[in-house]
C-alpha cells in the first residue's frame, strides 16, 4: 500500500535517529508526537517485515 510505504519512511527515520535502538512501541510514540496517525500493530508489522529491530541488552 502507498500509505504503508509513506509510513515506513517515517518509521525508518525515527528508528535511525534513535541509533537503531527503539522498538515498535517507542517508534509509535514518536510518530504520534509528530502528529502521525498509526496503530501500534501496524508499526510492529512494518518494522518486522523490514527487519527493523530494537537493540537489546547492554553494550
Amino acid at each position: 500500500m502507498i500509505e504503508d510505504q509513506r509510513l515506513l519512511g517515517v518509521i525508518k527515520q525515527s528508528w535511525l535517529e534513535s541509533g537503531c535502538v527503539y522498538g515498535y512501541r517507542k517508534v509509535c510514540h514518536d510518530l504520534r508526537e509528530l502528529g502521525q496517525t498509526c496503530g501500534i500493530s501496524r508499526v510492529e508489522r512494518l518494522m518486522y517485515q523490514n527487519k527493523l529491530k530494537s537493540q537489546t541488552g547492554y553494550f
